[in-house]
């Protein structure tokens, strides 16, 4: 319980209340560290492990974590956004949950957030497995996904690059298409390491994209509370995926109809977000309907 505190809700709430036009790629760029410490710490700590024992090694992690996070909180100051709210005696811009669950663009991010997780968490996770069933070695599996890890870092930087030029709609299609692609090559075993730098692509943008969807048609006066919903949709999509395409597995011997289902999610999801219709909040402080000013702003 105490550790959901340190999930992309705090760092995501953060960046988005510092930028605006560049929301995008910040968020990128900051959750840009999660892959960098998932591939970074567990070496940290084995060496630790090695040298100190584990009683020292959950210290030196202590440590690390205080070294790392407390100069962050002291060097933050108060976002632009609230600093103005403050100075115009106005409150910041947006809705809460009990607005948010009556419009259709909330169900319809929540859907595809749902059905995205599902798909791309059963291939990441099924991937070793898959492999070693067609005759690979469990270290040569091991390098695909580190592959997707890789290219989910990427993933990030990109979409949230892309986000800030271009419509996110179109960018969030795009990327569930492009994890369609790579589930094809995974399933059909053409590719599979570049199937799987696709599905890569597409788990490292996704949870970027929900930050800023987010503060685009909600605003951010509840940021903290949406986020914290949709990133639950998220992690139940996570936890579902893995285990239904497991239990496909175990019954038909076999991860064809698995994975079928799961592109035929991803191609749902394409399409679903592309109607969540035009930004909300367009720029800082800012509501309005639709157009090419809001998609460019």
């Amino acid at each position: 319980m105490i550790g959901a505190a340190q999930s992309p809700i705090g760092y995501v709430k953060s960046v988005a209340s510092h930028f605006d036009r560049n929301r995008g790629l910040a968020i990128g760029i900051v959750m840009s560290g999660v892959g960098i410490g998932t591939a970074l710490v567990p070496q940290y700590v084995q060496w630790l492990v090695g040298s100190f024992g584990w009683r020292m090694a959950y210290l030196g992690l202590g440590v690390a974590i205080a070294a790392v996070a407390l100069p962050a909180v002291l060097l933050l100051r108060e976002p632009a956004v609230a600093r103005t709210a403050a100075v115009t005696g106005g409150a910041v811009p947006g809705i809460g949950l009990g607005e948010a669950v009556r419009l259709r663009s909330f169900w319809l991010i929540a859907g595809a957030v749902l059905l995205v997780s599902v798909a791309v968490n059963a291939a990441l996770v099924h991937v070793v497995p898959l492999l070693v069933d067609r005759g690979w070695t469990a270290s040569s599996a091991a390098r695909v996904l580190a592959a997707a890890g890789a290219a989910g870092l990427v993933g990030r930087l990109l979409a949230g690059y892309l986000m800030d030029k271009v419509f996110a709609p179109f960018v969030a299609s795009s990327f569930f298409a492009l994890a369609i692609a790579g589930i094809y090559l995974l399933a059909a075993d053409v590719n599979v390491v570049l199937g799987m730098v696709a599905v890569g692509l597409a788990a490292g943008a996704e949870v970027d994209m929900i930050g800023f969807f987010i503060s685009r048609y909600f605003g951010l006066k509840r940021f903290g509370q949406l986020y914290g919903v949709l990133f639950a949709v998220f992690t139940i999509g996570a936890g579902l995926g893995p285990l239904m395409l497991g239990a496909v597995h175990t019954r038909l011997h076999s991860y064809d109809i698995g994975f079928l289902v799961c592109g035929i999610g991803l191609a749902i999801a394409s399409l679903v977000i592309l109607g969540v219709g035009s930004y909300t909040y367009s720029t800082a402080g800012t509501a309005g309907g639709g157009g090419k000013q809001l998609r460019n702003a």
